[in-house]
């Protein structure tokens, strides 16, 4: 399980059994999560968006020559 996952799922949906269901969790694992989570204060925290990996070109120093 992903808790991160868990959590976006959490935030985005507020039904315990939607949320169960789509994780293939039970719901009172979603519900002791949710309140974990509301006590570390997760919930209303934002997430950093995950950024794509920044891949060089193995033929990027020749840009110029193939242009």
């Amino acid at each position: 399980m992903d808790t991160r996952e868990l959590l976006v799922h959490i935030r985005v949906s507020s039904s315990n059994r939607q949320i169960a269901q789509d994780m293939r969790l039970d719901r009172q694992t979603v519900d002791r999560y949710r309140a974990w989570f509301k006590v570390q204060g997760l919930l209303e925290q934002t997430m950093p968006e995950h950024q794509p990996s920044q891949n060089v070109s193995s033929v990027e120093p020749y840009r110029e020559l193939v242009t």
